[in-house]
């Protein structure tokens, strides 16, 4: 069982230091003007031939 928290717990601790990274990430693009404000991808129908 406690290992299972160890576990838990080590997952937690490296997924709130990612999601820390990402944020950081991408305040520095909003200074650094380097930033897309929509997820929405454009693509061309030449990519599907």
């Amino acid at each position: 069982m406690e290992r299972n928290y160890k576990a838990l717990n080590d997952l937690a601790f490296k997924l709130e230091n990612g999601l820390l990274k990402l944020v950081e990430s991408l305040e520095r693009k909003q200074e650094t003007d380097d930033w897309i404000d929509t997820l929405i991808i454009k693509e061309s129908n030449v990519a599907y031939g």
